[in-house]
């Protein structure tokens, strides 16, 4: 009810589960995107009406996003912006909360933890929401709360058979949606062999979530694939595309910028991606389901009354009609067509994303060290474990790096950011002639020296089996007689790359051999592990090793970085290509360009620096880099 004097009070959040939370505190809320949908509220130009809004979970939302909030509200309004710069930030570009709060909004802090309940487990997460993650690291391990097992499939199972052991209010996180799905189908094996799930399985269609696709990706055809199910926020009268409707893509022309998609109706539509806005992108694949199954919604539902990622158990399956009863303080059940909708999932495992807003009494973390840094890193570490109310359990590969790694601080990069001069510590120009020693380095250290890629961005590009494959071979490759074996592997690799073995395939032959000879009493396992590249080169190197084929990649040498877009000079035409880690293209002003214009511009060898300025890349004799 509106108050006659003072203000109305409204709340939002850029997750429906989020807003949930504000609606069960007694705060009228909806999520953040409902609200730029229906344009703001009608009265933002009357003096009269006003408003405080309370936006929760400030740190997910977009700069996008907060612009258009802030546009849509009147000068007599005020907003309160509540969140956490520790936790997760938001997919699409920008930070706004952290921009904001650095550049002088007024704040207050809340520096009393709730959550936790225990004491021991309390001042881990103390150290952890202030950032310290190697001290709260080393304060789990000293209660017992960390497990070390260095086989991936083995400790899945060891996950496994703990949550089935006692399940009643008990999360499983991990860092990514693949080991989600591994975690998901060993607890359901596990649970269906005690009989607390069904062993009847139902098969059915559903849709995941694209979520490699940044908003600026959606708008290029070249990043959709054939079969893509999108949804539409919006619609288009001119395509004839409904509001709220499905279409599948047919197929993509990268060079003009068009897609293709089918309606419902059969009809084919072609148009330009960058002309429609409010598009999700989604992939079907096949589950299984069966009573008892513990599931996730991987969006919201208003006539069901689901929110993005709330959790129930499935109480019963009658052909495509599934009820679910929903987890929370209140009793509820509900019941859809799993023909229709389709957006959910197994809920037994969830990312620690999906989990940012959740508690459970007892929550188990899959901390793999061998993770990409952009998954494994502090912020990752703060959201799992403070997600336990009064227990943690961390399961892990490496107890020895695991605090370094989740260490690793990833932040995103804002356009201001980039604009702001970088500090050149990775300066390889030395002011005198460097000391000599007597250390001999090997050839992939000198080739590292030199900045040219490391056969180990080759190996972890690779199928596990298929190192598995390569290890065994080449064991057999050291007794005499067996020398059939090395062709083997190089008949493997060059099959795998679908032509000529590229020379970066055979240095990493060659790096293989030198660990079997040098460690002998390694396991494979212990082999793929220690043939995993640093953290450093998987940043540096990774974005290239993905955007092109290998042989073509050897040809570069990487040359700096400027935020989170790495730079490469091709030692034969001297032109230079700038990748982000999504596999984004740039041009020397950081301005997005297609993938062929990066090509052809690399082609026609180095770009004169039309504005003058020094580069502000970090990295190596960078004169032709990006400059802002």
């Amino acid at each position: 009810m509106r108050p006659q004097r003072g203000y109305a009070v409204e709340g939002f959040a850029p997750t429906g589960r989020a807003a949930r939370q504000l609606r069960d505190a007694g705060i009228s809320a909806d999520t953040l995107q409902s609200f730029l949908v229906r344009g703001g509220q009608q009265t933002a130009g009357d003096p009269n009406s006003r408003h405080l809004y309370m936006v929760d979970e400030s740190s997910l939302a977009s700069t996008r996003q907060m612009q258009a909030f802030l546009e849509k509200i009147g000068p007599q309004d005020r907003v309160l912006l509540i969140g956490d710069t520790r936790q997760h930030q938001g997919v699409d570009a920008g930070k706004p909360f952290e921009q904001m709060k650095q550049a002088g909004m007024r704040t207050a802090q809340l520096d009393t933890i709730m959550r936790q309940k225990d004491p021991d487990l309390l001042r881990a997460v103390e150290h952890l929401s202030r950032n310290e993650t190697a001290t709260g690291i080393s304060l789990l391990q000293q209660q017992g709360r960390i497990t070390e097992i260095l086989d991936r499939a083995e400790r899945v199972v060891a996950i496994a058979k703990e949550y089935a052991a006692r399940q009643e209010n008990t999360l499983v996180v991990s860092p990514d949606n693949a080991s989600c799905r591994e975690i998901n189908e060993a607890i359901r094996a596990e649970l269906q062999s005690s009989g607390v799930v069904s062993k009847d399985d139902h098969r059915m269609e559903i849709l995941t979530h694209r979520s490699d696709l940044t908003n600026v990706e959606r708008s290029w055809a070249a990043k959709y694939d054939p079969d893509d199910v999108l949804y539409y926020t919006r619609g288009s009268k001119e395509h004839g595309i409904e509001r709220g409707s499905y279409a599948t893509v047919v197929s993509t022309n990268a060079k003009d910028n068009q897609i293709t998609v089918e309606r419902n109706d059969g009809q084919h539509v072609t148009y330009d991606p960058r002309r429609l806005q409010g598009i999700t992108a989604y992939r079907e694949i096949t589950r299984e389901f069966a009573e008892g199954d513990r599931i996730q919604f991987t969006a919201g539902n208003r006539e069901l009354r689901v929110s993005n990622r709330d959790l129930g158990t499935i109480e019963r399956i009658d052909g495509t009609n599934v009820t679910v009863r929903m987890d929370g303080d209140k009793e509820r059940s509900v019941r859809f067509d799993a023909a229709q909708i389709r957006h959910f999932d197994h809920g037994y495992a969830v990312t620690s994303h999906s989990s940012q807003g959740l508690t459970a009494d007892r929550v188990l973390v899959n901390m793999d060290t061998t993770t990409h840094p952009e998954l494994i890193n502090t912020r990752f570490a703060y959201v799992s474990v403070s997600r336990a109310a009064r227990d943690a359990q961390i399961f892990t590969n490496d107890t020895a790096v695991l605090g370094e790694r989740l260490s690793t601080n990833v932040n995103k990069t804002s356009a201001i950011d980039l604009q702001k001069p970088q500090p050149t510590t990775h300066q390889q120009t030395p002011t005198k002639e460097p000391a000599m020693d007597n250390k001999v380095q090997s050839k992939e250290e000198q080739r590292q020296q030199r900045h040219e890629m490391p056969a180990t961005i080759y190996a972890d590009l690779l199928p596990k089996r298929m190192m598995e494959q390569d290890i065994r071979d080449l064991t057999k490759a050291a007794i005499p007689g067996n020398e059939v074996a090395v062709e083997r592997v190089e008949a493997r690799h060059s099959k795998w790359n679908s032509g000529e073995i590229p020379e970066i395939a055979g240095r990493y032959i060659d790096l293989v051999k030198d660990a079997l000879r040098e460690h002998p009493e390694r396991t494979a396992q212990q082999h793929i592990a220690a043939l995993k590249p640093s953290a450093e080169d998987k940043a540096h190197w990774l974005p290239l090793a993905q955007a092109l084929d290998y042989k073509t990649a050897e040809t570069f040498t990487w040359k700096g970085e400027t935020g989170p877009i790495q730079s490469y000079r091709s030692e034969e035409t001297k032109g230079w290509l700038h990748i982000d880690r999504h596999g984004d293209f740039y041009d020397r002003h950081a301005q997005p360009i297609t993938r062929e214009n990066a090509l052809e511009q690399v082609g026609k060898g180095a770009a004169v620096n039309m504005t003058g300025e020094l580069s502000n890349a970090k990295g190596v004799g960078n004169d032709q880099g990006i400059s802002l």
